[in-house]
């Protein structure tokens, strides 16, 4: 009698969203997952996205950032290790669809200042003249209105965490429309300004540069004080300032946004000129 093992794999593959979700926000993060149930089989993956093959061959997709181009149909199908000629079938494919995100700040900073202000803006798809928003923090409710815009003046530090606006039509009604969650952190104090420089004394002749600086921010433009004259500049980063014959004592700020908002002042910084010596011995021989 000739006996034979036939091995058959029906469609065991399934591809699977952790968090689930099939559409998510640029920059969030998502897992795929290809699950195959049969038994303790060791597997090698294949996968595809919009029928192009993906290069990945472990059972998950690890996206830690998304963007547009995450969007697609992903499938899946398992080969064993021992056989590659035995794959199962490919799995039935999951759309993910990465949008640009709905909520967004003006400006777009994620890291405040007690005393500074902010524009939350809800850029919910459709007709906005048909639309109400609302916009919550932490999953507690805000405002709601006709305005797709929140303005917070004068943030304290109790206005941090997780913004979010919902868009609803009013005709036809339909499903609300949720936003991306932004995070927003407001700092207790005003920031101080830091001054520093490249060397400690202005060489005759030579030049000395000065740097300012706020921690842990962006988007300032700042300015350099002497005693006597008082110069400004704006720079978007930390700015150099070049001293050519100026000794003296120095200090420097920074401000940032509309109403603009102002750091405190550094602690000054004296510059003095450094002097240099050149000795001449004279050897008179008689």
């Amino acid at each position: 009698m000739d006996l034979r093992l036939l091995i058959h794999f029906s469609n065991g593959a399934v591809v699977t969203l952790d968090p689930n979700w099939s559409e998510i926000y640029t920059g969030e993060k998502i897992t795929l997952r290809c699950e195959i149930h049969r038994g303790d089989t060791e597997w090698e993956y294949e996968w595809r996205k919009s029928d192009s093959a993906l290069s990945e061959t472990e059972s998950e997709i690890r996206i830690t950032e998304a963007n547009s181009d995450h969007t697609g149909d992903y499938s899946c199908r398992g080969k064993m290790k021992q056989s590659q000629d035995h794959p199962t079938n490919w799995s039935d494919k999951v759309t993910l669809t990465v949008t640009v995100e709905m909520l967004t700040l003006e400006p777009d900073f994620s890291h405040f200042y007690v005393g500074e202000s902010v524009t939350f803006k809800c850029n919910i798809k459709g007709n906005k003249t048909n639309m109400d928003f609302k916009f919550t923090r932490n999953g507690k409710h805000l405002q709601s209105s006709k305005d797709h815009e929140l303005n917070l003046r004068s943030l304290t530090a109790d206005m941090s965490g997780e913004y979010q606006c919902v868009g609803h039509h009013r005709s036809p009604s339909n499903t609300p429309e949720r936003s991306n969650t932004v995070t927003v952190t407001v700092a207790a104090h005003r920031p101080k300004a830091k001054i520093s420089a490249d060397r400690k004394k202005l060489p005759e002749g030579g030049s000395l540069t000065l740097s300012c600086s706020v921690d842990g921010s962006a988007g300032w433009t700042f300015w350099f004080t002497h005693t006597t004259t008082q110069s400004q500049f704006q720079e978007i980063a930390t700015l150099n300032y070049t001293i050519i014959h100026s000794p003296g004592i120095y200090w420097c700020g920074a401000s940032r946004g509309n109403p603009e908002y102002f750091t405190q002042d550094s602690d000054v910084f004296r510059i003095e000129m450094s002097c240099e010596w050149s000795v001449f011995i004279l050897f008179i021989i008689i």
